[in-house]
Formats: C-alpha cells, sequence, structure tokens
C-alpha cells in the first residue's frame, strides 16, 4: 500500500513539473527560462511544504520526478515546434 502511495506521488511530480515547463515555456517563450521556473517551483515545494510546513518528507527522488517530468516536458514543446515548423 505505502508503496502504491509513494509511486502514485512521484507520477505526481513528473506530471506536475511537466505542465509547469509547458506553461511557463508558453509565457516565457524562452526553453531554458521554462526549466528555471520549473525546478525552482518544484524546490521551493520541497521546501516550504515539506519542511518548513512540515506537511511531508523532503525527497530526493521526488526533485527527481520533477526533472524528468521537466525534460519531458520540454521534449514535447521541441516535438510540436520541429512538427509545428516553428
Amino acid at each position: 500500500m505505502a508503496s502504491n502511495i509513494k509511486q502514485k506521488d512521484k507520477q505526481y511530480h513528473f506530471l506536475g513539473s511537466a505542465i509547469l515547463a509547458i506553461v511557463f515555456y508558453t509565457l516565457t517563450q524562452s526553453i531554458i527560462g521554462a526549466i528555471v521556473i520549473a525546478i525552482g517551483i518544484g524546490a521551493v515545494k520541497e521546501l516550504y511544504h515539506d519542511l518548513y510546513l512540515n506537511r511531508g518528507t523532503p525527497d530526493w527522488y521526488d526533485m527527481l520526478a520533477n526533472s524528468l517530468g521537466i525534460i519531458f516536458g520540454i521534449m514535447l514543446v521541441v516535438i510540436f515546434k520541429l512538427i509545428k515548423g516553428v
């Protein structure tokens, strides 16, 4: 049971970070900017929500899932740009 919860948590981190990367790319039109903002939000979430508010456990695997989600989101942006010819 606990393993399923942890797996779901990592999936949420992955998906949320992918969405953040896509949204911030759309807003900034900068791949680097989108990556930096999405990583920053993930790090702040881990520190503030988990450490300061004590509502979770800071986890390097969460940051790994965030990073992989950001990479996936940016890959989708690049593929879309290639298909669209921009």
